[in-house]
């Protein structure tokens, strides 16, 4: 498994998610809230498996600012869930969280195979 910022990023996002999944699903009211949920920890828990078969260029500028984001939003959902935030934010939160890390995974190239 790789060991860089990029995957460690992007591990720890959807650790924090699936480790508060109770908790965060509890807080959604609507339908429409536990779908945008569920479907941004699904991209979340996709990003990570993916990223597990990846190199990361970490000197990139853009892979190290989307590293920034993925990393203040999974800081920001702790902080959310810490101060009893509404819903909506925290869920605005994983949203941007989730796109980052997406967008981190087009800057990967894939693993050769180990032999």
């Amino acid at each position: 498994m790789p060991d860089d910022a990029s995957f460690e990023a992007l591990k720890e996002l959807y650790f924090s998610l699936d480790l508060n999944f109770d908790q965060l699903y509890a807080k959604c009211t609507t339908v429409e809230e536990r779908t945008k949920f569920r479907n941004d920890y699904v991209q979340a828990r996709g990003n990570f498996l993916k990223a597990r078969n990846r190199i990361f260029k970490e000197d990139d500028p853009q892979v190290q600012n989307l590293v920034a984001e993925v990393s203040s939003a999974r800081q920001q959902i702790q902080q959310s869930i810490d101060e009893n935030q509404a819903i909506a934010q925290t869920l605005d939160i994983i949203a941007q969280g989730v796109k980052a890390g997406t967008a981190l995974l087009a800057f990967a190239g894939i693993s050769p195979p180990i032999s």
